[in-house]
């Protein structure tokens, strides 16, 4: 069998999975024809026989709900770990498996039994273990056994690509870490130089402030010396007249 047939019956299960507790019993309008042509009633078959009749009307069921979804759902490509949301359809049912689901779905009653009496001592089993049963036996040891290995070495093979992308990724956001930090330190290392360049510079203009205030101090003391020479030879030339 192709490996995309696989992939469908592996998409199946996710019906299945949810219809655990709504396949409360194999029979149904649908399947009471194959009873009758098989000539089976409740007198001719033992309790163990009957309970086997019911599991093995149960894996056609479940085997014609996965042909059905096989059909419908041939061109599609389904991987097992993206089904969660996905949900069956079977308007294009040949085998009346729509009405059947709505009934399951809407309902959630038990098909009854060849007698009330049966179908009441069914119940209070069936309620407690059966559904469990059902699905372990029918779904587990008939479709998992097969498609299994597939399966996991699907599900192995989409993890290991998650876990190159996400090598990749860390690699790439690492790699710009570093890149950020050579940058900062490349700016770190060029505001200090400029900031040693304006240093040495303040440290000039404060050089330079102090000697122009020598240079004022200097040139006051002459001018006053100056002034007061002037002073003194205009007070000789008024007493000499």
């Amino acid at each position: 069998m192709s490996s995309s047939l696989k992939e469908n019956i592996l998409d199946a299960l996710s019906y299945v999975d949810r219809l655990e507790c709504c396949v409360k019993h194999p029979l149904s309008s649908y399947f009471q024809g194959s009873e009758e042509e098989e000539g089976v009633s409740d007198s001719s078959l033992s309790k163990g026989e009957y309970h086997q009749f019911q599991v093995e009307i149960l894996k056609r069921q479940i085997d014609n709900m996965i042909k059905e979804e096989m059909k419908n759902c041939e061109m599609e490509e389904y991987h097992p770990n993206t089904t969660s949301s996905y949900e069956p359809q079977f308007s294009n049912s040949t085998t009346g498996l729509s009405e059947h689901y709505k009934q399951m779905i809407e309902k959630q009653e038990f098909v009854p039994f060849f007698s009330e009496k049966e179908k009441e001592e069914y119940l209070e089993t069936i309620k407690k273990n059966e559904p469990l049963y059902y699905y372990h036996n029918c779904i587990h040891t008939e479709l998992a056994k097969n498609y299994g290995e597939e399966s996991l070495r699907k599900a192995n093979e989409y993890l290991q690509k998650q876990i190159k992308l996400l090598e990749r990724e860390k690699t790439q956001v690492l790699q710009e870490i570093e890149n950020i930090n050579k940058k900062r330190k490349r700016e770190q290392y060029d505001l200090k130089y400029e900031l040693d360049k304006l240093i040495e510079k303040s440290t000039k203009t404060n050089h330079l402030i102090f000697k122009l205030a020598r240079e004022c101090t200097t040139l006051e003391s002459l001018n006053k010396k100056l002034k007061q020479s002037r002073e003194n030879k205009t007070e000789e030339s008024s007493s000499e007249q």
